[in-house]
């Protein structure tokens, strides 16, 4: 894929326009339910753009309503799988006490042109 959100096809050596891709489903790996995804990734859709990774940080992404932060756990659990996380149950968890604010990283991957 090229910078445009074109990708060459093989066989008739022409570019696709992005959008003519086949949207992808998302699933939060917490409750199970399905979003619409994007063009560009099979992780990031609407209202489900966010990832726990193995150290207990919810990293939220385009795409995601906390679009940004990072969110961590007040107390580590025994075992933590990662995965996509929707919004929803980042919002439980934060209502539930159990993971709290940690930082932003809106403007972390700003690029001067």
């Amino acid at each position: 894929m090229n910078n445009f959100g074109f990708e060459k096809t093989k066989k008739f050596k022409k570019t696709i326009p992005i959008i003519e891709r086949e949207l992808i489903s998302v699933e939060c790996s917490f409750c199970g339910q399905e979003f619409k995804g994007s063009y560009f990734n099979d992780y990031q859709a609407s209202g489900c753009a966010a990832y726990l990774e193995k150290n207990g940080e919810i990293h939220c992404h385009f795409g995601s309503e906390l679009d940004g932060d990072v969110y961590a756990f007040c107390k580590l659990p025994a075992k933590i799988e990662e995965g996509i996380i929707c919004d929803r149950c980042i919002k439980r968890l934060i209502a539930d006490g159990k993971i709290s604010f940690l930082r932003s990283d809106l403007g972390f991957f700003d690029v001067a042109i």
